[in-house]
């Protein structure tokens, strides 16, 4: 009971999700309650990036954390290398791809989504009309079409969903240089195609 008492206290954010994880495996709903509270937003987040759909990320939230629930005894309360925080996030991760795949809308990413990332062609950077910045997004849809799966993912997360690093190797269950090292090669194909990325500064 010792080992419980100190894996269930601390004020970091581990600690805190660790406290509320062992009193919703006691059968506090609250407990779990506060979970969903705390990160509901970002599996949305996470999910509108796949989708781009209001209701169809909302599925993959209200999934996401029935699974979790039902998973719970699963995750180990005395391991402390693994946030709950990264093992929510990788169960919804997988649901997003598993739904993606079985999915005929989404046999590419959905171009809509990729609207918001802000661009500028290195050529045009004083003419920022409208018609010269809708050019550039569609010539930017076209490039990230080709990046392999995983590049695609790197970079959706990064500059739609605006995860750091560390952020998306939990989510996509990869070491942080290897994220590094897609998002690296991601951003020197496109360099290649002669577009500048704002956010790349």
């Amino acid at each position: 009971m010792k080992e419980r008492e100190v894996f269930c206290g601390g004020n970091s954010e581990r600690e805190r999700d660790y406290k509320l994880v062992c009193k919703a495996k006691l059968g506090d709903m609250s407990a779990f309650t506060e979970l969903v509270k705390l990160y509901q937003k970002n599996i949305y987040k996470l999910a509108f990036s796949f989708f781009n759909d209001r209701d169809e990320a909302m599925e993959i939230v209200q999934e996401t954390f029935l699974r979790s629930y039902e998973k719970l005894d699963k995750f180990g309360m005395v391991n402390k290398k693994r946030a709950f925080k990264s093992w929510l996030f990788r169960i919804a991760y997988n649901l997003c791809i598993d739904y993606y795949r079985k999915s005929k809308k989404y046999k590419t990413i959905n171009e809509d989504m990729l609207d918001s990332v802000s661009v500028i062609d290195s050529e045009s950077e004083k003419d920022k009309n409208v018609f010269d910045r809708q050019h550039i997004k569609n010539r930017v849809r076209s490039y990230i079409m080709h990046l392999s799966k995983r590049q695609k993912q790197v970079f959706i997360l990064k500059y739609y969903s605006g995860y750091k690093f560390s952020e998306i190797s939990e989510i996509m269950n990869i070491a942080v240089g290897t994220v590094k090292s897609l998002h690296y090669r991601a951003v020197r194909i496109l360099e290649k195609k002669t577009v500048q990325f704002e956010v790349f500064k």
